[in-house]
């Protein structure tokens, strides 16, 4: 209808209840009242009547944070800040107007554009739950971005998107995950730990790391 190149996420009924979608349409009418370049929110919301419902958003250039970690592995500390950075001010933005995380952050949410900035997609996918297990990588190792209180199903608020970003930038800084395991039972139950069994520090590559991006990194993921 607009002429012009869009992106559009089909939901799968399936999988998504009626109610959940409702829900969502709900979260992302909330969302709207948001005027923040960082968080991309779906332009056109009637598609969620449609069988198979739709929504549309913003086509964004670029790649995603998994697709940079892949090619580059990790970033200088002050450009993963700075991506970190406007990512949070974007989700904060988001939970003061509705009073809900995104819930559902990962590196495939989050896309980089050309000019280096960051953009975060799918605000309100959080809604259809987090109840599958996590993927293996290619080498095996699970990797979670889920916090605690997500995989113990209790309430979550904005410190589970702090969390996220946390492991995140972690992974930014030093190109590995702070909690795998050779089953994803063992990588949540490293994310259930009250502390990180490793410091970023001695991780991360030739650019020295400042204690106070250190002191940020375990405070997001106590």
């Amino acid at each position: 209808r607009s002429r012009r190149d869009v992106a559009v996420k089909v939901f799968d009924l399936a999988r998504c209840p009626a109610d959940r979608l409702a829900a969502m349409a709900t979260l992302l009418a909330a969302a709207s009242r948001v005027d923040h370049p960082a968080l991309v929110l779906p332009k056109i919301q009637v598609g969620l009547s449609e069988r198979p419902p739709f929504v549309v958003s913003e086509l964004i250039p670029g790649e995603d944070l998994a697709a940079l970690l892949a090619r580059e592995k990790c970033v200088p500390w002050q450009r993963a800040l700075a991506l970190v950075l406007t990512c949070a001010e974007g989700l904060a933005a988001a939970a003061k107007a509705t009073g809900r995380p995104h819930g559902a952050l990962k590196p495939g949410n989050i896309r980089v554009t050309p000019n280096g900035e960051a953009r975060v997609l799918d605000y309100g996918i959080g809604e259809f739950g987090t109840a599958e297990p996590p993927r293996p990588r290619s080498d095996g190792s699970f990797a979670e971005y889920r916090a605690p209180e997500q995989i113990q199903g209790a309430p979550l608020d904005a410190r589970t998107d702090v969390f996220a970003l946390g492991v995140l930038l972690f992974e930014l800084l030093t190109g590995v995950h702070p909690f795998t395991g050779s089953t994803a039972h063992k990588a949540m139950w490293k994310v259930s730990m009250p502390t990180l069994s490793v410091q970023p520090s001695k991780l991360a590559p030739a650019t020295p790391l400042p204690s106070q991006v250190e002191k940020l990194l375990v405070r997001a993921l106590a």
